[in-house]
């Protein structure tokens, strides 16, 4: 084991067709320093069973591509975790049965997410396949959620919430599948726009 699997700071590697596994900390961690840019590229990894998070993203002028991976699973934080300002395109993945997690708002949320976005930061979330995370399959909020979009993605299976969002801006939810979650998509003290999604066959509410 290591403690990360790939440490990425500040540069603009490509990232393709590893299997990163059981290190002590994160799978990948990718971080700025001195909000210098990154803008590495994640590709058809594998990344499964780390202690912490399966890709974790941090970093003002940090904007990591996550594209493609065949399987981000079975981590004990989160398989994606964006924080500290940064803005993560998070496309075509394979986001699954990750375990648990903890975050600087974690006072708000329930824990155990398939992706975190942490107050501050924000994403791009399309064509994703995320599904049977141990709670929200996909949470976020705070000041920079206006800056997020959640589109074309397969919402499916999670034990809590499908899409668990609060105290979010006038982020955009559309054309998402999003079922059998234990609700569909929660949202507190939050103004998204929610159009075009097929919320169906969640145990509790479809929208709450």
């Amino acid at each position: 084991m290591n403690q990360d699997g790939i440490v990425v700071q500040s540069s603009e590697p490509h990232i393709f067709r590893n299997k990163i596994q059981k290190n002590y900390q994160n799978g990948i961690f990718l971080q700025t320093f001195d909000s210098i840019r990154c803008d590495a590229l994640i590709e058809k990894n594998e990344i499964s069973a780390n202690k912490k998070n399966g890709i974790h993203v941090a970093g003002n002028n940090n904007f990591a591509r996550i594209v493609g991976n065949l399987r981000i699973e079975y981590n004990k934080l989160a398989g994606i975790k964006v924080e500290k300002s940064a803005h993560a395109s998070i496309i075509r993945n394979s986001i699954y049965k990750n375990l648990a997690q903890v975050s600087s708002i974690e006072q708000f949320i329930s824990k155990n997410k398939g992706v975190l976005i942490v107050e501050s930061a924000s994403g791009h979330i399309e064509k994703n396949s995320i599904v049977e995370n141990i709670k929200a399959n996909i949470a976020f909020g705070g000041q920079n959620s206006n800056n997020t979009t959640i589109i074309d993605n397969k919402i499916e299976f999670g034990r809590c919430e499908g899409i668990f969002l609060i105290s979010g801006g006038r982020c955009y939810i559309g054309r998402n599948h999003i079922s059998e979650n234990n609700e569909g998509l929660v949202c507190i003290t939050s103004i998204p726009e929610i159009r075009n999604n097929t919320i169906i066959k969640n145990k509790s509410n479809g929208i709450d």
